[in-house]
């Protein structure tokens, strides 16, 4: 017998949460050596991009706790991908960097998530993916 589940079905944060976890599973099966998570994957996005960003900096844009990115980036910190330093301007702000070796793990990496993209959106339009793209973005506002 299949479960009613009308009700939930008309949560917006029950399909949200599907949501993530159809866009995680996507992920890892991308990734399925499993060198990097989401998490980390946005971290270093963010430090290639920004270097010298702060812990502040990363953690407000990815929505996690500090002690939650600093469990995250000890992996990639032990392997030197990432330096830590001190802000120029305020010694007490950690910034980090990516390394050149960061670089080489990070490139092939940060190649392949068109494709985890192109999966998770392969049932909308183009104009379907802008409209869901803007709609969340509202949705995280409100927070």
């Amino acid at each position: 017998m299949k479960p009613n589940t009308d009700h939930l079905d008309s949560l917006l944060g029950h399909r949200l949460r599907q949501a993530f976890l159809t866009g995680q599973r996507i992920f890892f099966q991308t990734y399925p050596e499993r060198e990097i998570t989401p998490l980390v994957y946005g971290a270093m996005e963010l430090i290639g991009t920004n270097p010298g960003i702060s812990h502040n900096g990363i953690c407000a844009h990815l929505g996690v706790a500090k002690l939650v990115l600093t469990t995250a980036l000890k992996p990639v910190l032990s392997r030197r991908y990432i330096s830590r330093g001190s802000d120029k301007r305020d010694a007490r702000i950690t910034g980090y960097t990516l390394t050149s070796s960061g670089e080489l793990w990070f490139s092939p990496i940060k190649a392949r998530i068109g494709q985890a993209e192109a999966d998770l959106g392969s049932n909308l339009s183009d104009k379907e993916r802008k409209q869901l793209m803007s709609l969340l973005k509202k949705v995280i506002e409100t927070t």
